[in-house]
């Protein structure tokens, strides 16, 4: 039980405004009166305690010495490279981790029946490209590719010295100057290119284009099967990760390729499909429920269904797959 005197210096304690309070910390200071110290703690007013919080760290300072200091400084530079080591471990790790979920695809093949395969293959046809885009895609070309339009073959072939493209001969890095020629050279090309266009389009050769996002287009598969000779069996797509947008979720950024199955196996390959989602590796810090969030791998088969799967994965892959600031930080 507490004494009269011990009661009566508490009660003296409670009482004390700012300055008293700060005046007698000062002094048990000076005494290095520990247990005292504790009690003028324990007994002011709780509207003091933030006077006596900052008294102290004042006493901390004033009462400091150099081998303190040095000690602190060295604690938190030890602290600090413990934490930059265990950041740039973690860092290698998710960067080889994510190396190793995109290579993975060269060894899976997505599974898909011959007419979901066919039905793509038509979507992508269908999709409109701008008639200034697609010429600017034939001024790349070399003139003797198989298949090429005689008319663009002809042109390419017949470009005088001062507009043939020069990026073949670039060595390492071009200078910006000799960038800025070729770009100057490609703009040329271009440009009769477009108007090669417009005269295949007037002959009847192409159909008359659309207006889309601005500018007059044509699907790709015509364009392609006029200026590249492709036909809808021979019509590129690519892989399964360029029509497959849920793919990217998983790293599958440069494969898979096509499993082809009968259509009289489309239950097998649906299940396989369910299978994947289930079992295909991620990162270990994406949660579980991150699959749920992705619903399925079905093959989206019309546009529309194609861009809301590829919006969906684009947000999911900024929440799982997000840049981090670690990286920059650790180069």
């Amino acid at each position: 039980m507490a004494s009269t005197s011990t009661k009566k210096i508490e009660k003296m304690y409670g009482a004390l405004g700012p300055k008293e309070v700060r005046r007698m910390m000062a002094k048990l200071a000076r005494e290095h009166n520990i247990d005292e110290m504790n009690r003028l703690r324990l007994g002011i007013a709780q509207e003091q305690a933030r006077v006596y919080n900052d008294g102290l760290k004042l006493l901390r300072v004033v009462n400091g010495n150099l081998n303190d200091w040095v000690g602190l400084a060295l604690v938190g530079m030890q602290r600090d490279r413990f934490r930059f080591q265990h950041l740039l471990r973690e860092t290698a790790l998710e960067a080889v981790l994510r190396y190793h979920l995109t290579e993975m695809w060269r060894f899976i093949k997505y599974p898909v029946t011959e007419s979901e395969l066919r039905t793509i293959r038509q979507l992508r046809r269908s999709e409109l490209v701008s008639l200034d885009g697609y010429a600017e895609m034939l001024s790349e070309v070399e003139g003797s590719e198989e298949g090429l339009n005689p008319s663009i073959a002809e042109y390419i072939n017949s470009l005088p010295e001062d507009i043939e493209r020069e990026r073949s001969e670039f060595n390492g890095r071009p200078s910006e100057e000799a960038l800025q020629e070729d770009i100057r050279r490609g703009r040329i090309i271009e440009k009769e290119i477009r108007a090669i266009i417009d005269a295949a389009i007037k002959k009847g050769e192409l159909p008359k284009p659309k207006k889309h996002e601005g500018e007059l287009s044509l699907p790709w598969g015509v364009l392609t099967d006029w200026g590249e000779g492709t036909t809808e069996e021979t019509y590129d797509i690519g892989g399964a990760s360029l029509n497959v947008p849920m793919l990217h979720v998983f790293q599958a950024l440069l494969g898979p390729e096509w499993d082809i199955h009968p259509d009289s196996e489309a239950d097998f390959v649906k299940k396989e499909r369910e299978q994947m989602l289930r079992r295909l590796p991620m990162l270990p810090t994406i949660p579980e429920e991150a699959r749920d969030a992705i619903g399925s791998l079905e093959p989206p088969l019309t546009l529309k269904a194609f861009k809301q799967d590829e919006k969906r994965a684009e947000e999911l892959r900024r929440k799982y797959y997000g840049e981090r600031f670690e990286p920059p930080v650790m180069l």
